[in-house]
């Protein structure tokens, strides 16, 4: 998938610097407050400075994007969310040669997908429990974390930064791509296609 549109931030003009001083002298002095000792109206406490957006993670529970197999084996035994089998559950891509493990989940997460390219984690498929999660709180919960989705549309939202792309696609499934390694992929012949394709042909065998 393309990385979407990135969203145009708005800029207000500022007011020049010689009116701003002639309203300060013309003010009086005792209702002059500086915004670094601006109180809440009602308590008289500081004013909570506004939080900036957190950086997008690289990864889910300690699984990264970028780890090879053996570290992503390590870290699915170790984790209790993901019902990961050993071996059973790796297989290799047709058309790459690379791997992919696919697992169930015995609690919110009801199939996980680990798609390797040159043996690093290139993506990350968590396909979630509609009956136990809903879009809307999971969407408000990443919109309150990360700011608004660079691009949003009835079927995806979606998170960017120069490493890492994070969607939440309807009904309820979020991804994770390492950003760098897939856009060298997509300049390879047959690479959109092992990749797009078998996210495609995995989400069917679902129904």
């Amino acid at each position: 998938m393309i990385p979407a549109l990135i969203l145009t931030l708005v800029l207000q003009a500022a007011i020049p610097a010689r009116l701003g001083a002639q309203a300060a002298s013309a003010a009086p002095s005792s209702a002059s407050v500086a915004p670094s000792s601006a109180t809440n109206a009602s308590s008289g406490t500081p004013a909570a400075p506004s939080s900036s957006p957190a950086a997008l993670p690289g990864g889910f529970r300690g699984i990264n994007l970028g780890m090879d197999i053996d570290q992503v084996k390590k870290a699915l035994v170790a984790d209790p969310l993901f019902g990961y089998r050993g071996d059973p559950d790796v297989s290799m891509l047709p058309q790459s040669h690379d791997y992919l493990i696919e697992c169930a989940g015995p609690s919110y997460i009801q199939r996980a997908y680990f798609q390797f390219a040159n043996k690093r984690l290139l993506t990350m498929i968590l396909m979630l429990d509609t009956e136990k999660l809903d879009y809307f709180s999971l969407y408000t919960a990443l919109t309150g974390k990360y700011g608004q989705p660079a691009s949003l549309s009835p079927q995806e939202a979606v998170w960017q930064s120069t490493s890492v792309r994070l969607s939440l696609e309807r009904p309820l499934t979020v991804k994770y791509i390492d950003q760098a390694t897939f856009a060298n992929l997509i300049g390879k012949a047959g690479a959109p296609t092992d990749l797009e394709g078998l996210s495609k042909e995995k989400f069917i065998e679902q129904f």
